[in-house]
């Protein structure tokens, strides 16, 4: 049965993943720029002058992170409380 939910809120957390995605993101070189971001230290990006860059798009990529994962975990608890 662990499995099943498992399956189901990965599913649940790849949806609302999708769902955001367009939302979040203009294309896949704006998705890509977050990620590159996200690697490079803070100190990097200060001296190269995109602190303030580096910082928003860190804070969009880890709140859709955080989005598409809080979604799966919600929905895992909520039907493993539902089973039992």
């Amino acid at each position: 049965m662990t499995i099943l939910l498992v399956g189901v809120s990965v599913a649940v957390a790849l949806l609302v993943g999708r769902f955001l995605y367009p939302l979040m993101f203009q294309d896949r070189e704006d998705f890509w720029d977050c990620v590159r971001f996200s690697l490079t230290p803070n100190l990097v990006s200060m001296f190269r002058g995109q602190y303030l860059e580096d910082v928003v798009k860190s804070l969009k990529l880890g709140a859709f992170a955080s989005a598409s994962g809080l979604a799966g975990y919600l929905t895992y608890f909520g039907l493993s409380s539902l089973i039992r």
